[in-house]
């Protein structure tokens, strides 16, 4: 049998339903090193249903396209939360909702997706445009997560809904890394850089 062969979708589908039904993880352990984490200001999971691994596990299940109803659940619930954002690794979350909204035509996901939209504009960047990853950590870090992270949505949504400001914002993210953040004898990417006096230092 080819490894093609013994590939098994569904198993592969279940299994990300499960996780992104059940992470960050709930038991008491898990809760009792994150409070600890968080209190001693090292880095921690946030409580945050639409967190990045979140995002790409519902981008994964869209992908494949056998999830639907359990994304809709799942999106229900954290808009009767009352949609809460907590950072803009959050974005990659918005990519699902506007899959739903094309799904469904509800106009609570395409809401859902305006607010997170709205997030972003209104976050901390640089000089140059580009969104500072940790603003609450008072630096000015623009890593190679945040592209991967908001521009696939921005994009997305810019063209679902005809907002040119919002593809405008995406190729900001991009412009500005590759004019900052790569090695110019590698070509490679550094994780980060930070703007200071205009210079790029580099992480």
């Amino acid at each position: 049998m080819s490894k093609e062969e013994n590939f098994d979708i569904k198993k592969v589908i279940e299994e990300t339903e499960f996780r992104l039904l059940n992470y960050p993880p709930r038991d008491f352990s898990f809760k009792l090193k994150n409070s600890l984490k968080k209190m001693l200001k090292r880095q921690y999971t946030p409580d945050d249903m639409v967190f990045w691994p979140n995002g790409l596990m519902a981008r994964g299940l869209t992908a494949a396209g056998m999830s639907d109803a359990l994304l809709i659940s799942y999106f229900d619930m954290w808009i009767a939360k009352g949609t809460p954002i907590k950072v803009i690794d959050d974005a990659i979350a918005g990519e699902t909702l506007v899959y739903l909204f094309k799904k469904t035509r509800d106009d609570k996901y395409r809401r859902a997706a305006d607010k997170l939209y709205e997030f972003l504009e209104k976050s901390r960047k640089d000089a140059e445009g580009c969104l500072v990853y940790r603003p609450s950590q008072k630096n000015a870090n623009i890593l190679a997560d945040m592209v991967g992270m908001v521009c696939p949505f921005l994009s997305i949504y810019g063209n679902e809904f005809d907002i040119p400001e919002a593809n405008e914002l995406a190729m900001k993210q991009i412009e500005g890394f590759l004019k900052y953040g790569m090695d110019e004898q590698t070509g490679l990417p550094y994780h980060g850089y930070e703007l200071r006096n205009d210079q790029p230092e580099t992480k």
